[in-house]
């Protein structure tokens, strides 16, 4: 009888004790997200970052926790701090160019602190000029027009059409 206690708590403790794997995680957390489970799919992907911080997922994660945040818990300062450990701890990961140019857009665009904007802007250039042409176009966009209120941005696209079209006729 004793053995048999003792056989069934070590079984007991064996069960307690698996954890799913980085990408069992991953799956579930992106199940979680499809089906707008927001906070499941967040407990999720943390888990994974917590348990797996160096798998082939977690940078993948950090990705998705910083669009979780930004987009349905409308969570900026949350949002750019897993942006930024992504791009800090895996800037060759093929969304670390995305989630720097994402880091400058919400400094910009949320939080109006165009100095930290343009710090992000710039560094997104400088480390990632291999990124989409729209991406690249959209920085510099962004870094000609911090600041600036929607109507003078319009205004100067107007006078500079206008411009065009008067050398063109000539």
């Amino acid at each position: 009888m004793r053995y048999s206690v003792i056989i069934l708590s070590v079984l007991l403790f064996m069960c307690g004790c698996t954890q799913p794997s980085a990408e069992q995680l991953f799956e579930k957390a992106q199940g979680a997200q499809k089906a707008q489970l927001i906070d499941e799919a967040l407990e999720t992907y943390i888990e994974l970052i917590r348990l797996y911080p160096d798998s082939t997922q977690t940078p993948d994660a950090y990705y998705a926790v910083g669009f979780l945040y930004q987009n349905y818990k409308n969570d900026v300062r949350t949002a750019l701090t897993y942006y930024k450990t992504l791009v800090e701890k895996f800037p060759s990961h093929p969304t670390a160019s995305n989630a720097a140019f994402i880091i400058g857009f919400l400094y910009a665009n949320e939080l109006k602190q165009y100095d930290s904007a343009k710090l992000a802007y710039e560094l997104f250039l400088e480390r990632y000029p291999d990124s989409p042409v729209g991406l690249i176009e959209s920085a510099r966009e962004e870094l000609k027009n911090l600041g600036k209120d929607p109507t003078t941005i319009l205004s100067e696209a107007q006078q500079s059409k206008h411009q065009t079209s008067k050398r063109l006729k000539k």
